[in-house]
């Protein structure tokens, strides 16, 4: 690990139109003494996107991606090469709808508890659970490193490295499907080529997984992405990817990881420390 603080650069990515979101995101840094940049994001009912949306593959992922989808995938490479054009190793990247840990502001502070190795580190919470194993420690109290070992949701919050951050762009010449899943789903065909560890506890969690406790203010733009998403007209093309779904998962899993780990493993999901 190296030596030395050295404080994360830390982005949000908030639409010009979710004031109250922006508002929200700048309170909550200000409230840990963390500085933020905030991204602005690509909005996902522009039309300039349908030429996305049309070339959006319909092979790899099960429909095609919503505007919102494609906003949202385009604002985190946006972000990237906002990342890459600055000289830091790391930066922390963040979307607008989450409640920050108040352990943020010491993990976030610094970055000499990050194995240089890392390339990613998932730092929010997922709606399933993962499988995880290869523990270390942090330096801090409480808090663990654990490689990941299934599938994860969600891109709330994750440190990335710059290196990273241009593999990232160079692999990503167009959405292929949602974010999270070219991200965090290592076992669907469109999972990038990459390795990423898991803080536990999470330092984030999204509005939509804590109903109990309204953080966002009464009147945050809900988000269009958790608003569903379109079905797929019938055909033969959707019944035979439907057929075809669980043996590619399957084989996917049988390939990248040793058998006791796909069957003796059990989901946990990663609490959120506030």
């Amino acid at each position: 690990m190296r030596n030395g603080p050295m404080p994360l650069p830390c982005y949000f990515i908030n639409l010009d139109r979710s004031v109250a979101r922006r508002e929200h995101m700048e309170t909550t840094f200000r409230s840990l003494s963390l500085k933020a940049t905030r991204v602005s994001a690509i909005d996902g009912r522009n039309a300039d996107l349908e030429e996305w949306r049309l070339t959006a593959s319909e092979e790899r992922w099960h429909r095609t991606l919503t505007g919102p989808e494609i906003g949202c995938f385009l604002s985190h490479r946006k972000t990237w090469q906002m990342i890459v054009d600055q000289p830091d190793a790391y930066a922390a990247v963040f979307e607008d709808d989450i409640q920050l840990s108040s352990d943020a502001a010491t993990l976030l502070g610094q970055a000499d508890w990050i194995p240089e190795s890392a390339e990613c580190v998932k730092i929010d919470t997922s709606s399933v659970g993962g499988i995880f194993d290869h523990q270390r420690e942090t330096g801090f109290r409480d808090f663990t490193l654990m490689t990941s070992r299934g599938d994860l949701r969600g891109t709330a919050g994750y440190i990335i490295s710059r290196r990273a951050a241009q593999s990232l762009l160079d692999q990503t010449p167009r959405p292929l499907a949602p974010i999270d899943v070219q991200m965090f789903n290592r076992t669907h065909a469109t999972f990038l080529n990459w390795d990423f560890l898991q803080l536990i506890p999470a330092l984030c969690i999204q509005q939509s997984l804590d109903q109990e406790n309204a953080f966002l203010p009464a009147n945050a733009e809900i988000s269009l992405i958790a608003q569903g998403k379109p079905r797929m007209k019938f055909g033969y093309k959707k019944v035979l990817r439907e057929l075809k779904r669980p043996f590619n998962q399957l084989h996917a899993q049988l390939s990248k990881y040793s058998f006791w780990k796909v069957f003796s493993n059990t989901p946990q999901r990663v609490p959120f420390r506030k």
